[in-house]
């Protein structure tokens, strides 16, 4: 497809979603963006889609509003919460997909995306991961545990099948802070006894090519990463990200048709369920759980991380957040956002760590390290370490084994 017809056609999309909304403006109510910011027509899902398309009409993706538009249609944490409520109360419109297709028309017409994401466009694209660290550095994590421990883990290919493929990804493999849960993931393999094995040249799935509307990028990063995993013949995959999850599942399924896709919290769960983990209950005081949206309005994984959280804490150790599964508030990183700071009058972690305390947790329980960087940083710019803590779920699991 040429260049000017895939533009032609992003257009039309964007254009034929914007008619059909009726700008009743209920997706305002579930809008984290909307919830956390001053609250302008264009800081909610039906005025980015409306924004877009007046832009269109109007010729302005050369005028001097480009860079306004931009920072607009960027800003969206791609939660999907508004595609949910239009299609329980309104049209159904596809409103996330016609965002992100706006994505991908300003990055073809060199509006977007916004600088701080430009940056990590250029590490996908010339190291294969969003850090901009040297690719030999991704197994640094697991060098420095081998010191620790004597392990089984396998790094594929090496010329065998394996039964479960770790799939580490890039934010656990680089960044120190969040490095721990891939640690903890490879404790609960050593400790269930199966055959397991990571990639030795694993790179980004592609999710934050696509959100940030690369698409040549994801195409290239996904045929590498698709090549890779069908090469070692994996019976199933987990992944410690939801991101990831998403991608494997929703943008490669038919790549990887016939492989069992999970997130780690379904992995676990259905260890802890067969009797192959023994967890133990009590011990972690009152918890809470934080749906990641990538898990839960993108795919509505709900209640396995439960039943997890349940079997350490027991019924009356485990509470809710008032928002919680299909409900729930974006931490604040999506869509791109992890990589940069935009405006915010009520910043969504800090909103969601209230609410964790509101609902007498000590600690919140996360499921993706975005999540956890997020929260992790609004419990000390709000000064409450001492009053809840934020931990990752295969962490409490594993330092309970």
């Amino acid at each position: 497809m040429s260049e000017d017809l895939y533009i032609e056609q992003t257009k039309d999309l964007i254009l034929s979603v914007a008619s059909r909304c009726r700008k009743c403006n209920y997706c305002y109510a579930v809008c984290p963006l909307y919830q956390s910011t001053r609250g302008f027509q264009v800081q909610g899902p039906s005025g980015i889609l409306q924004a877009m398309a007046y832009a269109i009409k109007w010729e302005l993706l050369t005028g001097d509003e480009k860079d306004d538009l931009r920072n607009i249609v960027y800003t969206c944490t791609t939660c999907n919460s508004c595609t949910l409520k239009c299609k329980a109360s309104c049209t159904g419109i596809p409103v996330l997909d016609a965002i992100e297709k706006g994505r991908a028309l300003l990055i073809e017409e060199m509006i977007g995306p916004v600088p701080e994401q430009k940056v990590v466009l250029e590490s996908l694209f010339l190291k294969g991961n969003s850090y901009d660290m040297p690719p030999q550095k991704r197994l640094d994590w697991l060098k420095s545990f081998r010191e620790e421990r004597d392990l089984s883990i396998r790094l594929l290919p090496d010329g065998k099948p394996v039964d479960v493929l770790l799939f580490v990804g890039c934010t656990a493999s680089y960044n120190s802070d969040v490095q721990d849960i891939a640690r903890a993931m490879v404790a609960i393999l050593e400790a269930a006894g199966l055959d397991y094995g990571i990639l030795r040249e694993e790179k980004c799935c592609g999710s934050p090519a696509r959100r940030i509307g690369e698409e040549g990028l994801f195409e290239e990063l996904s045929d590498y990463m698709v090549e890779k995993v069908m090469k070692v013949r994996p019976k199933r995959i987990v992944t410690l990200s939801p991101h990831c999850y998403n991608t494997f599942i929703n943008e490669y399924p038919d790549a990887v048709k016939g492989v069992l896709v999970q997130h780690y919290t379904q992995f676990l769960a259905e260890l802890t369920e067969k009797g192959i983990l023994n967890i133990g209950t009590n011990g972690v005081g009152k918890i809470t759980y934080h749906d990641p949206c990538y898990l839960s309005k993108q795919n509505q994984v709900f209640e396995e991380p439960r039943r997890v959280m349940k079997a350490m804490a027991g019924e009356d150790g485990f509470v809710e957040m008032a928002h919680h599964h299909a409900d729930s508030l974006c931490c604040g990183g999506g869509g791109g956002r992890i990589f940069w700071d935009p405006e915010e009058v009520n910043r969504l972690s800090e909103t969601r760590v209230r609410e964790a305390q509101d609902a007498g947790a000590e600690v919140i329980v996360t499921a993706c390290p975005w999540c956890r960087i997020e929260m992790e940083d609004a419990v000390k710019t709000l000064d409450v370490q001492g009053e809840v803590a934020v931990k990752d779920m295969a962490v409490m699991i594993a330092e309970r084994l």
